[in-house]
Order: structure tokens, then sequence, then C-alpha cells
């Protein structure tokens, strides 16, 4: 595996290990094979992370953070700028349409398993719980509903596309 050159150690570890997590899923993780992938020794893993299970909550915790960010674009391009409820609806319906491409459904299981882990690691449930906050306080920030009598209306949209995604709460 190549990596960028402009990663940070700690980069370029979670990186290594997300590498050998979509591999060989988080049983294959261990020390010595991580910092090998990411060109270091292990003393220089342990510098920046105190053991193998704190590797395990960022790896994932990042790969369940940059599927958020890829499910984004298009939901976020989709509802951007819409003043109409029935536009909104028109857009959202379109942007969910692509949920179903092969890239959309790889994401979610990336999404799916993430979650499925956090369920033993209270650290990275934590992460999940934050990623979905993030994700959908800047999707609520995009709609600007003119016509809309009462926020209900977007509480629940808002559920609906985090149902639709996949997300947790």
């Amino acid at each position: 595996m190549t990596m960028p050159a402009d990663l940070s150690t700690r980069d370029r570890l979670i990186q290594a290990a997300i590498s050998i997590i979509e591999t060989e899923g988080e049983a294959g993780v261990r020390v010595d094979q991580v910092a090998a992938l990411a060109g270091f020794t292990k003393p220089v893993l342990y510098a920046h992370f105190a053991d193998k299970d704190v590797v395990i909550v960022h790896a994932p915790s990042l790969r369940y953070r940059r599927s958020l960010e890829s499910a984004s674009q298009g939901v976020i391009a989709a509802i951007s700028n819409v003043k109409l409820k029935d536009e909104f609806d028109a857009r959202l319906e379109e942007a969910i349409a692509s949920f179903a491409d092969p890239e959309s459904r790889h994401q979610r299981g990336v999404r799916s398993e993430v979650m499925g882990s956090s369920v033993s690691r209270p650290d990275l449930r934590d992460a999940v719980v934050l990623a979905n906050r993030v994700y959908i306080s800047g999707l609520a920030a995009e709609v600007d509903i003119e016509d809309r009598e009462s926020s209900e209306w977007v509480n629940i949209t808002m559920f609906s596309v985090r149902q639709l995604l996949g997300l947790s709460a």
C-alpha cells in the first residue's frame, strides 16, 4: 500500500489500520502489521496510541466519517438552495434514488459494520454519535424552506434521511 507523503505519522498509522480492517476485519489488526504497513516500528505506533484498542477506535471512526461525507455530498447538493417544500421533496427523492448504486451500498455497509462494532466499544459508539450529529446538523443547515409552517415537517424529513442512510441516533 502506498501512503500519501503528506500524511502525518498518526494519520499514516490510522490509514494502515483501515487498510487492514477493510481486508481482514478488526480481528486481523496486529500492532506490528499496522506499524510495518505505515512504514514505522511498533514503538512509533505506541508513541501515538496507548494500545491496539485505541487504534481500533480511531480507524473505524475515520471510516465512518468518510462514509458520511460521501453520502452527504449528493444529499447536500440536492437540497441546497431549495426554498419550496415540493421542490425539496422532489430533489430529496432524486438523491435517495442514487443510494442504490454500488458505491452507496458499499458506504452503507461500512456504516453498518462500524455501528455493529461500536456496540461493544463505548469510545467508538461516542464517535459514531458525534459524527451523526455533525452530519445531520450539516444537512439541517442546508434546509431553508420558506413555506414550512412548523419545524415538525423538517424534523420528520431529517429523521427519514437518517433512516435511509442507515444512521444511528
